[in-house]
């Protein structure tokens, strides 16, 4: 039962209203003063009680010898309300992805000041790379493999941020030092082209990605847990110039 109290709490039940709908559930149909009577509440608590159910369509009631009778809904209901409440939020996502460009527009454009964000800890290089996934542009930019990285970090990565990233066709083109990735990393199911370059040379010592008109420098090497998001167009644009000419000069070198 206590579990059945828990989740209900988690919906949009209060304790009263969690009290009277199972007493109802298992008397069926009755007048407020069965309810309050059962839960030692008072008879306006009661009364209120069972009108925000019916409010809620988890009650009905009926009035009868001048007494209004209440009954609560089949729990299946709980199901079909939590369905068309999720129906609803699904169509304000694409509602409101749906003006994210015009929105974009109106923003002052003014200031040709590059924007600078900093980032500290697993939870600023979690909400680094999450900017990337609300941009929802192609990456491109470079990464160090390391035995010290962030046991947190490396797991939001592979299991939430690339599945979010695929989910959203977003293409990701990455050059690593790191000739030991599993061949999966090189799926291309996965929207991902990565080139390995020899670490004796080319050795990376943080993270880069440049997406839209943004570039984020990052590491979350336990020793250093931090990062740096710079937004300015030219700066992007040079930036991604130069990491095509590597990556170019990286495909040379594997094939």
């Amino acid at each position: 039962m206590d579990k059945v109290r828990k989740t209900l709490e988690k919906l949009w039940l209060n304790k009263n209203e969690i009290r009277i709908y199972l007493t109802s559930l298992s008397i069926w149909q009755s007048p407020a003063s069965i309810l309050w009577n059962r839960n030692n509440l008072t008879r306006s608590t009661a009364q209120y009680t069972c009108q925000s159910l019916v409010d809620k369509r988890l009650f009905n009631h009926i009035k009868k010898w001048n007494t209004f009778l209440y009954s609560a809904e089949n729990p299946e209901k709980l199901l079909t309300l939590l369905s068309k409440e999720y129906d609803e939020l699904e169509k304000k996502m694409e509602d409101t992805q749906s003006i994210i460009w015009d929105l974009i527009q109106i923003k002052n454009k003014k200031s040709q000041l590059p924007k600078v964000k900093y980032f500290t800890g697993v939870d600023g290089i979690i909400d680094l790379l999450n900017d990337a996934l609300i941009d929802w542009k192609d990456l491109y930019g470079y990464f160090k493999s390391d035995i010290d990285l962030n046991w947190e970090v490396l797991s939001y990565i592979k299991n939430d941020f690339l599945k979010e990233r695929v989910k959203k066709w977003m293409h990701s083109t990455l050059i690593t030092n790191n000739i030991w990735l599993d061949i999966d990393y090189y799926n291309k199911n996965l929207k991902r082209n990565t080139l390995c370059v020899s670490s004796d040379d080319y050795l990376f010592h943080s993270c880069m990605h440049i997406y839209g008109d943004k570039i984020a420098f990052y590491s979350y090497l336990n020793s250093d847990l931090s990062g740096v998001i710079i937004e300015n167009h030219n700066m992007a644009k040079s930036h991604l110039t130069l990491f095509k000419l590597a990556f170019e000069q990286a495909r040379l070198q594997n094939d």
